[in-house]
């Protein structure tokens, strides 16, 4: 069961039913975006390594992962990795992307707390974000 918030005054609940639409969960969709990036987690500590999986059409794209703060501290600047085209399937809004993983990263110990988020670039600057809390 999930709570929201409507508004400032009251509290509605509602249960979360999979959507009965969505029969056809092996049907592959052609992902049409330009490039796009997602993480394995929303939070990790220190020391922890964090999964990304992204599309793009391109060969190669450029990684820069940043923490914002009081100032914004650039944490792993300009790494090329190999590109790749991930389609998804009909339901991958209920069933996840199941993407194959195209980077892996560790938190440094020395890393601080805050929001942090990595961006992938392709050769035409259309960037992705993937954003995450230490």
């Amino acid at each position: 069961m999930f709570l929201f918030l409507v508004g400032t005054l009251s509290i509605s609940s509602c249960n979360y039913e999979p959507d009965p639409l969505c029969t056809n969960t092996d049907k592959i969709i052609r992902n049409k975006g330009q490039i796009e990036a997602y993480s394995n987690a929303i939070s990790y500590l220190q020391g922890d390594s964090v999964t990304f999986y992204s599309h793009t059409y391109d060969s190669v794209h450029r990684i820069i992962t940043r923490r914002y703060g009081q100032d914004v501290e650039i944490y792993n600047r300009g790494e090329w990795i190999p590109g790749k085209v991930q389609d998804y399937t009909a339901c991958a809004y209920q069933n996840g992307a199941n993407w194959e993983s195209t980077y892996k990263m560790r938190i440094e110990e020395d890393w601080p707390p805050g929001l942090y988020s990595t961006s992938f670039q392709d050769h035409s600057t259309k960037t992705a974000f993937a954003t995450f809390i230490v």
